[in-house]
This record gives structure tokens, C-alpha cells and sequence, in this order.
């Protein structure tokens, strides 16, 4: 190197005639890129969602009715019937249990995280001993979130590599946290997003999903004249948000309602109106 500062990057590999060079003929003998390889037509892979919302909505009711095979923290499921891993003490054990599950033809339709500001906790449980950091330089300038998101990626690689392999249905569900939305248009304002620790991890799993979907009570604010201190007041509904607002963060790839009913079976259902077939539906079964 010359020590020279500012001096321009390296010119990129000769393409053209020269020593060395070769022709887009003699490169495409080897790729799999050819006319006859063209996909036309929807293809519809399973579907990966990620279900968030507030405590006790019914998230975990939502992932039980998929059929899936859960992997979750001891507390979360006690109260519902399903087929589920040892609760993972670590995050190599998160993925053991994909591991498993890829290794093994199973029944299972999908595969369900309960939860996944859980898996996140052992995430940073063993990526901060790995570090070999202290608690306080791990939380310091956001150390740790940084170091974290190599393991978050480990983790959708699996989750992709499964999906894949065994056509099965990823479910993601997470508590939702009250956070500051950082507006380039305007004010910041305040919003539910799922529980993560920092942006950025909350954004590399809301671009791998498919569906980001909200659950909530249905609740309005009760206002007007005689009335000296405005009342919050809920239905006893419980709905599926699936377009962002300034409330929540929500989205779906398959133009589904923005509001249904919080069901398993209403999503599927929204789902096959939009008229989005996945896995064994795009077979007519």
C-alpha cells in the first residue's frame, strides 16, 4: 500500500477481450440460468408470520390451532394441549429442536416460536459468554444488539433451511412493547412493536416474514359532551391487524383484510379470499 488517503478503490476484474477474460457464452455453459429454467406463474412457498400483540390477547391460541409443533419457554403454553420440545435452556438448544425437525420427516405443518423475545434472551444469554464481554460492556453503546444480530441470523437461516426441507409454516409470536418511533417525516410518536432489543433486529425479522400481524382487544375511546375525563372502553373483541398505522406496525404480502377476527382459521381463510393457496391448499386438499 502507498499510505496514500483518498485514493480510488481498486478497478474492477476485465470483462471484455483480454488475457483471461471469457464470453457470456462460454460462462453460461455452467449456469443453471437458461431460458428453459424460467418460472412463470404464483408460487406460493409456506408461509412465515409474525404474530405479535399485547398480554393475554390469545397469541399462543392463534399458533396452537396451525398444528404446529411448538418450541417454547416453560411458562408459555402450560394451559394449551400441543406437541412440544423440552423448553431449550440455551440457544444452541433453539437449534437442536430445528435441527430435529430438519434431520426428521415429521407430520408437523409448521413450527411455532413461543416466543420470540424469549429465543432473543438466550440469544444474548450466550452470545454475551461467548464474548467473553461483562454485563455492562455487553448493554454499553449497544454492544451486545450488534453482536447479537449474527445469531439472529443464524437463526432465520435455519428457520429458512426448515421451511424449505420440510414445507413447513413458520410462526414467530412476541409480546408487543410500547416503543418511540423514530417519524423522518415529522414528530416522533410513540407505537405497539414486537418486544426486540433495538431497530434493527425488529426490521431483519419484519423483512423476512411474510405477514407482521398485530393482535388486540377492540377498544375505543369514549368522548363528548358530560363526559369530564375521556374512557377507554373494550368490547371484548379480539382482531388481527395486518396494515401498519400509526398505532402498530403491521403488514401482509398477501393483500388480506386489514382487520379480522384473531382466529388461526380467519387468517387461513383471508388468506384463500386474497386468493393465496399455500402448501397442501395450493393442491386443493
Amino acid at each position: 500500500m502507498s499510505g496514500k488517503t483518498g485514493a480510488p478503490p481498486a478497478p474492477p476484474p476485465r470483462t471484455g477481450k483480454g488475457a483471461g477474460a471469457t464470453s457470456p457464452a462460454q460462462d453460461s455453459k455452467s449456469s443453471r440460468m437458461t431460458l428453459d429454467s424460467i418460472i412463470t406463474g404464483r408460487h406460493h412457498e409456506p408461509d412465515r408470520i409474525l404474530l405479535y400483540g399485547t398480554e393475554g390477547v390469545g397469541k399462543s391460541t392463534v399458533g396452537a390451532a396451525s398444528g404446529g409443533i411448538f418450541i417454547a419457554s416453560e411458562d408459555g403454553i402450560g394451559h394449551l394441549d400441543v406437541p412440544k420440545f423440552p423448553t431449550p435452556e440455551t440457544f444452541d438448544e433453539v437449534l437442536d429442536c430445528l435441527r430435529v425437525l430438519y434431520t426428521n420427516e415429521t407430520s408437523y405443518p409448521a413450527v411455532v416460536i413461543d416466543t420470540l423475545d424469549w429465543v432473543e434472551h438466550l440469544i444474548h444469554e450466550q452470545g454475551r459468554k461467548e464474548s467473553g464481554l461483562s454485563l455492562d460492556k455487553w448493554n454499553a453503546y449497544g454492544q451486545g444488539v450488534k453482536i447479537a444480530m449474527d445469531y439472529h441470523r443464524r437463526f432465520l437461516a435455519a428457520l429458512s433451511q426448515l421451511r424449505a426441507k420440510r414445507n413447513m409454516e413458520i410462526l414467530l409470536i412476541a409480546h408487543a412493547a410500547v416503543k418511540d418511533f423514530k417519524n423522518p417525516a415529522g414528530a416522533d410518536y410513540m407505537r405497539f412493536q414486537p418486544n426486540l432489543a433495538g431497530s434493527t433486529t425488529n426490521e431483519i425479522y419484519k423483512q423476512w416474514v411474510d405477514s407482521v400481524l398485530f393482535a388486540n382487544f377492540e377498544e375505543f375511546v369514549k368522548e363528548g359532551e358530560g363526559i369530564e375525563r375521556n374512557k377507554g372502553v373494550s368490547t371484548g373483541n379480539r382482531l388481527l391487524f395486518s396494515e401498519r398505522c400509526a398505532a402498530w406496525d403491521a403488514k401482509s404480502r398477501w393483500g388480506i383484510p386489514s382487520e379480522i377476527p384473531l382466529s388461526y382459521e380467519s387468517y387461513v381463510e383471508a388468506r384463500r379470499e386474497a386468493g393465496i393457496y399455500i402448501g397442501k391448499e395450493s393442491d386443493g386438499e
